[in-house]
C-alpha cells in the first residue's frame, strides 16, 4: 500500500468512526451522516466512508450500538 492510499483509508475511516454513532441512532442515512461530519471529503471518499460505517454497523450487536450511540450523544452535548 502506498503513502497515499493509506493516508485515503485512514480519513476514510476516521470520518466513518465520527459518524457511526449518528447512523446508529436512526439519526441520519450512512450518507448523511458522513457528510455531517466528513467536511472536504470528495465522492469517492465519501462513497467509501459511509460504506464502512455500514459494514460496521452490520457488525455490532445490541450492546455495542447502545453504548457508541450513548457516547456520541454525550460527546454531542458537551460543548
Amino acid at each position: 500500500m502506498t503513502e497515499h492510499e493509506r493516508f485515503y483509508w485512514a480519513r476514510v475511516t476516521d470520518v466513518a468512526r465520527a459518524a457511526l454513532p449518528t447512523f446508529l441512532a436512526d439519526e441520519k442515512t450512512s450518507t448523511e451522516a458522513v457528510k455531517s461530519v466528513g467536511c472536504g471529503l470528495g465522492p469517492a471518499r465519501r462513497a467509501d466512508a459511509a460504506w464502512m460505517v455500514e459494514l460496521i454497523a452490520e457488525r455490532l450487536d445490541e450492546d455495542e450500538r447502545t453504548e457508541l450511540v450513548e457516547t456520541g450523544r454525550a460527546e454531542a452535548s458537551s460543548p
